[in-house]
């Protein structure tokens, strides 16, 4: 929980490679690929429960990561 509570997604699969990639009994990796609209976005931090009213979503410094309350 870097940028609040919520689900993570990054602009790049590099991004959540680490922490995201999903490997089967059968040695392959998965990962789900996705758009997203993440709306308007503010500076989020681990204390967020929830992003302002006036926001849909937390990002990271760079833009590089966004998080969308759930």
């Amino acid at each position: 929980r870097t940028y609040g509570n919520g689900f993570y997604f990054y602009k790049a699969g590099s991004g959540g490679a680490g922490v995201t990639s999903y490997r089967s009994s059968d040695g392959k990796w998965a990962m789900l690929v996705c758009r997203v609209l993440v709306g308007r976005t503010c500076l989020g931090n681990w204390r967020m429960e929830t992003c302002p009213e006036e926001y849909d979503s937390t990002t990271d410094e760079s833009k590089y990561l966004s998080e969308v309350s759930h």
